[in-house]
């Protein structure tokens, strides 16, 4: 209920601003979307938007669970979700995107987006999300999902000049609120047991990348940058980076990949990551980072939800 009122706040409530942490922009593209201001109409349609992607993403994290046991590589199952991901966000780019001037990259903050987003996002994020479901299960990863709303409510206002509303904070607290109150109700039935040192870590070092991901990405989109093609060159980088070290490293002792799993995990990817990707980064060029990261906590939350309902 929290977080369904926190979605609520954020779509249909901006309250007054409150005072910006900084009013230089060091990115180039900064709050000055070439589209003009969002409309009120935008905003909601964004932060619904954001909504649908939390439901994709959690139903992405349950699916990951029974591929995994029967998979177990790691390495090698990340790698091959955003192979496939690369491949079908390249048909859906050229279908929606005809013009081939827009897919030009040049070297400004926009590159700086699609290398943070594949690198460290799609690569280095993704891997550490399925060690810890693996390690963990879905829900537990989320207790650091409040560090990323801290980090983009400050980076937001600081890099991009963006202001911060009111209904943001509320919406954000609403949201957060939500999120604990699942993990306070885990940890009484003693579902699953306290995160180990290690375990935080990778959590804080998840939800780190995430926030940075949240500011560069609507930089970027501001800056006139096609969401389709944004996706693709996000995992092309990905690839690039990762394929070769997966290769290299994942494949001693790799179990066999049969056709069955192949194509449960081209399926994943096409929900997962494709269908998924999409619609996020849809949802930040209507919305705000801000917006984006509070709606981010209702994951987990989510995420229970289905854990319980598909036992």
């Amino acid at each position: 209920m929290l977080c369904l009122a926190g979605v609520i706040v954020l779509a249909f409530y901006e309250g007054p601003n409150l005072k910006s942490i900084s009013h230089h922009r060091p990115f180039l593209h900064g709050s000055n979307n070439k589209h003009g201001p969002h409309s009120k109409l935008e905003v909601i349609i964004g932060t619904s938007i954001v909504t649908l992607y939390t439901v994709t993403l959690s139903l992405w994290i349950i699916l990951q669970v029974p591929i995994l046991k029967e998979y177990p590589s790691k390495l090698l199952f990340g790698t091959m979700c955003t192979c496939f991901s690369l491949v079908q966000s390249f048909f859906v780019a050229l279908i929606v995107e005809r013009d081939f001037n827009k897919w030009k990259l040049h070297f400004d903050d926009t590159l700086i987006a699609v290398l943070y987003a594949g690198i460290l996002v799609s690569g280095l994020a993704l891997y550490l999300q399925v060690w810890v479901v693996e390690k963990k299960g879905p829900v537990f990863s989320a207790i650091w999902q409040p560090l990323s709303l801290l980090i983009t409510l400050t980076c937001s206002s600081f890099f991009l000049g963006e202001n911060i509303k009111l209904g943001s904070v509320l919406g954000g607290l609403l949201m957060v609120g939500g999120l604990y109150s699942v993990l306070w109700g885990k940890q009484r039935e003693n579902v699953e047991k306290k995160l180990s040192t290690e375990e935080e870590i990778k959590c804080e070092e998840l939800n780190l990348i995430y926030g940075g991901n949240y500011i560069l990405c609507k930089d970027a989109l501001n800056g006139g940058m096609p969401t389709s093609i944004f996706v693709f060159y996000r995992l092309f980088f990905a690839n690039l980076v990762f394929v070769p070290f997966a290769l290299v490293f994942g494949r001693k002792n790799a179990p066999t990949l049969s056709w069955k799993i192949a194509v449960k995990i081209f399926f994943l990817a096409l929900f997962g990551s494709t269908f998924s990707l999409n619609i996020f980064v849809i949802g930040v060029k209507y919305s705000s980072s801000t917006v984006t990261s509070a709606i981010s906590n209702a994951v987990p939350v989510v995420t229970f939800t289905f854990a319980v309902l598909l036992r």
